[in-house]
């Protein structure tokens, strides 16, 4: 009896369900975060819209009281690695009004 391997669709297809679950476990995790301290998170981009390629980041705006945005920072990037997920972490101060309003009006703000 001959083992049948999965084709690449099916691994493509396990994998990117591996990757939504995990996508939905940082969300779950970064809430609770920001409810805690006071804060928010906003996801935007392909993890946001459901749109993730194979090798997409997750791209998170930290919107932090300041006592709290080092570690609001550092809770997101390990959240991510945690998850094998690849985090683009950006403060609130170092991002554009414009892309705060595009990651607002098509992101997700969790908080």
């Amino acid at each position: 009896m001959t083992k049948a391997y999965p084709t690449l669709a099916e691994r493509k297809l396990a994998r990117q369900r591996e990757t939504d679950e995990a996508v939905r476990s940082l969300e779950q995790a970064l809430t609770a975060f920001a409810r805690d301290k006071g804060g928010r998170y906003i996801l935007f981009g392909s993890a946001a819209t459901g749109r993730m390629a194979e090798h997409s980041d997750i791209d998170v705006i930290v919107d932090f009281p300041d006592e709290f945005r080092s570690e609001a920072i550092a809770f997101a990037e390990d959240e991510n690695w945690k998850r094998g997920l690849l985090p683009d972490v950006r403060p609130r101060d170092y991002c554009s009004d414009a892309l705060i309003a595009d990651a607002v009006e098509t992101g997700k703000i969790l908080s």
